[in-house]
């Protein structure tokens, strides 16, 4: 039987104890990050332009989260290509939990006009926490003659293809909403993308488009102020802002229902001890008086549930713009 020589011994003792010793290194290292998070500024990034409701609510939240967590938030805009923008610079930034990106209802509609997209939303995030619903209000302008959801609908069928709706941008809740109600109330109507929503909606009270299916707050002045008529809400029942506006199921479209949702997330991998500190600050500022009122003031409702209900969420979100996108074309 051979034996093995001494220095062949010593340089396998020698090997293992260095990859031991680097293992322990890395051990120490990471469960002392882990203890220390957060220790340095936060970043979110926001894959829709300022006035949008993600926009609104993570600014809120951010501020709530810095006075928690005793550490700098600071936003990031990063709008544009149906959020490949913002979701590729957070893949290209470490998953250590210092890069949290805001997800709403147009990342998963976008997602399913897009083909090849470089990355798999399900297995390249993480979602954290839902923190609020929101719904649309459908809007014309004051002089556009149109005074129900009933004339809207005889203006666009007396003169198919002449008008024009106004949107955010292609997957936006006010495209899904305008397509939807092309499709349910048998019109033909000309969308209008923006990649900016102020524009999009000051090109409606201009008179440039007929209407559009506007979040509630960009609007709300427009509408005190006379210059915007409200004429349907896309929620199951009546907002508190808006008490005397009908439902689009109290005026004849009873399967009509566009939510738009927030939440935030971060990119898989990041370490367990960051995403369970991250989700107990979101969900102690999703709490606050400060968050609640200015969900009440966006016509919003505060979200519930916890991260294992917004990873539920996030993929039947997926799934069902998927389905609407196979069977209605969105551009």
């Amino acid at each position: 039987m051979n034996s093995i020589k001494p220095t062949v011994l010593n340089n396998f003792f020698s090997f293992a104890a260095k990859v031991l010793i680097s293992a322990s290194i890395f051990l120490i290292a990471s469960i002392a990050t882990a203890q220390n998070f957060p220790n340095k500024t936060i970043k979110i990034l926001i894959p829709f332009s300022t006035g949008t409701p993600a926009d609104t609510l993570t600014r809120v939240i951010a501020n709530r989260l810095q006075l928690d967590l005793k550490q700098p938030v600071v936003i990031e805009n990063r709008p544009g290509a149906g959020g490949v923008i913002a979701i590729q610079e957070v893949l290209r930034l470490p998953n250590d939990g210092y890069t949290l990106v805001a997800f709403a209802m147009p990342i998963t509609v976008a997602n399913a006009l897009q083909k090849n997209t470089p990355y798999d939303l399900t297995k390249d995030f993480q979602p954290l926490l839902q923190t609020a619903w929101s719904y649309n209000i459908l809007v014309t302008p004051a002089n556009s003659g149109v005074g129900s959801v009933k004339e809207l609908i005889e203006k666009l069928k007396a003169e198919p293809g002449k008008y024009s709706y106004s949107s955010g941008g292609l997957g936006t809740p006010a495209q899904v909403a305008g397509k939807m109600f092309e499709v349910q109330a048998q019109v033909s109507a000309l969308h209008a993308p923006y990649n900016q929503l102020p524009q999009a909606i000051g090109d409606l009270v201009g008179g440039q488009h007929l209407f559009m299916f506007a979040a509630t707050a960009p609007v709300t002045g427009f509408i005190a102020s006379g210059r915007l008529k409200p004429l349907a809400v896309s929620s199951p029942e009546r907002l508190a802002n808006f008490k005397d506006v009908p439902t689009m199921s109290e005026v004849g479209f009873p399967n009509f229902l566009v939510r738009d949702w927030q939440g935030l997330a971060v990119r898989s991998g990041t370490p367990v001890e960051a995403t369970e500190i991250l989700t107990d600050a979101l969900i102690r500022a999703r709490e606050s008086n400060e968050v609640k009122s200015v969900i009440a003031t966006m016509g919003a409702s505060q979200a519930s549930g916890n991260s294992a209900d917004f990873v539920k969420l996030f993929g039947n979100e997926l799934k069902i713009w998927s389905e609407f996108s196979k069977k209605v074309k969105l551009d």
